[in-house]
């Protein structure tokens, strides 16, 4: 069985520092005999057809190479910091539909696996009707996705439109759900299926005496993952003369402001910024540390679907400190395996991280904890629910 897999956000190379959550799950696909054929914007320097894992990867060229600047993650992150980069969104849906025409021809495709209502599951519409073939499309609703459609009524309506013509929308998380239930006018029925884990990648025995790191900070650099509310608890933590070793991973649009405060806080020498860093070297410092902070914030135009981070930060058997932002909920469970604090509180998040610091019973608790419910989202679980799904209706 060949499925047309199509995404903006999936890795590059094994070194790549993109999220791997797409590429996770075609993986595991392979493991149920479905062969996963993959669609993705092209980028500089990358070969338009290629192989990761033994996956096929097609990567379509939308414009002059030099400037195809919103390949990847984070394409409403890239926009926001430089608004002429929408001018390029039409030739990326263009050059998409055109690709997906073609491997629906080349490979005899009748199921499409498009991730993102838009603009994925659009052109996966799209392409269905113009070719008049029987296409069964189902489309993984992430979350950033549903809650900007919800924002206004004609994005709405476009992913009501699109929910309406796919043969299934599936949703990460029981936030995301709800919010797909608030755009469909149809009351369509919605499965809730989130992203897993590689459960074989994360192997953490050291001692929690013995880690380098006190906390740890893995994302990217934008509003919604509420960094910026961490730097600030850590700030009040430091006038209490508990001084922590924290290590921020990841880029993005607040990078620059986000090391200008912790300089003006002289906190350089308590918190380091990484930059992007390959999953191998996510894992390494994951294993240094003691608790994992999230401190995600919902926005108007953008929320958690159910952060794949959390999960790997549970696999390792990270202690963590998040909040009830999106789908988090549906994982992370107060006083069980996470501490969760309200939304941009800081003074809430300092007093977490003292008393949880210097709680090492505790923290072995959360991490016991963690562990059980990190097996529960292993991708051999996830990937059988989504095999289920697909079965039940394409036979």
């Amino acid at each position: 069985m060949n499925i047309l897999v199509t995404t903006t956000t999936y890795p590059k190379s094994h070194k790549d520092t993109s999220p791997r959550f797409v590429h996770d799950l075609c993986k595991g696909f392979k493991k149920k005999e479905v062969t996963p054929i993959v669609l993705t914007p092209h980028s500089y320097g990358l070969e338009t057809k290629d192989t990761l894992d033994n996956i096929t990867i097609f990567r379509y060229k939308y414009f002059f190479e030099k400037y195809e600047l919103i390949s990847g993650n984070g394409i409403v992150n890239k926009i926001k910091k430089n608004p002429f980069l929408i001018l390029l969104i039409p030739f990326l849906m263009f050059f998409q539909f055109i690709a997906i025409l073609k491997l629906i021809k080349k490979y005899d495709i009748d199921i499409i696996l498009a991730n993102w209502i838009v603009p994925q599951g659009l052109i996966a519409v799209f392409a269905k009707k113009l070719l008049k073939k029987e296409i069964k499309i189902y489309i993984i609703s992430h979350g950033g996705d549903a809650k900007l459609l919800n924002s206004n009524s004609i994005l709405k309506r476009i992913g009501n439109f699109v929910m309406n013509n796919a043969t299934k929308t599936i949703a990460v998380s029981s936030y995301v759900k709800k919010t797909l239930a608030e755009i469909s006018r149809k009351n369509l029925k919605f499965n809730t299926i989130p992203m897993g884990v590689d459960i074989d990648k994360f192997n953490n025995n050291k001692e929690i005496e013995k880690k380098k790191y006190d906390l740890i900070f893995v994302g990217r650099l934008e509003e919604k993952k509420g960094v910026q509310i961490l730097i600030d608890a850590i700030k009040e933590l430091s006038l209490k003369d508990l001084h922590l070793n924290v290590i921020i991973i990841g880029s993005g649009t607040l990078k620059n402001s986000l090391q200008k405060r912790t300089t003006e806080y002289n906190l350089n020498k308590s918190v380091t910024f990484t930059g992007s860093l390959t999953h191998e070297q996510i894992v390494e410092y994951m294993s240094l540390s003691k608790v994992f902070i999230l401190p995600s914030i919902d926005l108007s135009y953008d929320s958690e679907g159910l952060p794949t981070v959390l999960l790997e930060a549970m696999a390792m058997g990270l202690a963590i400190i998040t909040t009830d932002a999106g789908g988090i909920t549906d994982v992370a469970k107060n006083d069980y395996n996470s501490i969760l604090i309200e939304q941009n509180n800081v003074k809430m998040l300092s007093g977490e991280i003292e008393t949880l610091i210097n709680n090492p019973s505790e923290l072995k608790k959360l991490k016991l904890n963690a562990l059980k419910t990190a097996e529960e989202y292993s991708y051999e679980n996830i990937v059988e629910k989504y095999y289920k799904v697909i079965k039940e209706i394409h036979g």
